[in-house]
Order: structure tokens, then sequence, then C-alpha cells
């Protein structure tokens, strides 16, 4: 990101990754707003409101690293709005034999009402519920690809 911008302007480039994003997965777009996040977080995705926040940390960052970071996290909490909109608005994700994916899908719905957070279950046990592990392998495939492109 340019070293120049203000944060606003970071974030709407940020839009308009989420925006290709959810054209590509056939959703609706959410929108980015930055937060003031009071630990190391940078992003989340409300399922709630139906919102992405970014860092405000991170947005302000002029650091190679903290874009990428920024980058990776938009990837994987997209992730999560597709998700989200595969359990709430249609389903689209196809298992191996080009169906729709209900019983992955129905693991979505029940991980996201009995979510486990970093926090009070650690790290390992986060990482492979199956919305993070489903959301950590896509955007670290994504940012793989990117990765190669430079």
């Amino acid at each position: 990101m340019k070293e120049r911008w203000h944060i606003d302007e970071r974030l709407l480039v940020l839009q308009d990754i989420e925006n290709e994003t959810a054209k590509i997965t056939c959703r609706k777009p959410v929108p980015m707003r930055s937060k003031d996040f009071k630990d190391k977080t940078i992003g989340s995705f409300s399922r709630i409101e139906n919102i992405t926040y970014i860092s405000i940390k991170y947005l302000s960052s002029n650091k190679r690293q903290d874009h990428l970071d920024v980058i990776d996290t938009i990837v994987h909490e997209c992730r999560h709005a597709y998700q989200w909109s595969n359990i709430t608005d249609k389903r689209i994700e196809l298992n191996d034999n080009n169906e729709i994916d209900n019983d992955l899908i129905d693991d979505w719905r029940e991980n996201f009402k009995n979510y486990l957070d970093k926090e009070t279950y650690g790290d390992d046990v986060y990482r492979n519920q199956p919305v993070e592990y489903d959301s950590f392998a896509f955007s670290r495939d994504v940012m793989t690809f990117v990765s190669l492109k430079e």
C-alpha cells in the first residue's frame, strides 16, 4: 500500500478486494471498517453485523509485512463471509462429486453456533475447528499464489 495514503483510502483498496472476492464466490460483499482492537488482532468478520473489521494499527502501518498480513487477513475473513453466506443465503460449496456439500455447510453452521475462541481454548483448538481450519487453508493457498506472482 502506498505510504502516504490515509486509512480511508487504504480501506477502499481492501473493499475493492472484498468486492472482487464476493463476486468470484457468488455472494454479496460485506463492508470493510476500521477498528481499534486492544490486542494484536489484525481483523475480524462479524456475522452478526455482516462487517469485516481491520485494525487501525495495521492499516496505519507502512511496513511491507504488515501490508501482507492485512491482505492475508482480508482473504481469511472473506472466507468466513463466504461460509456465512453458504449458511444464511445460498449453498454453493461443492464436494468432490460436484454436489452441494451440505455436510460441510452444516458443520460450519454448528461451528459458528459453538465457536471456540483462541483465548479460552488455545491456538490448536481454535485453528482446528471447521470454520477456522477452512479459512486458514484458503488464505494460505491464496497467499502462496500471490507470493508466486511477485
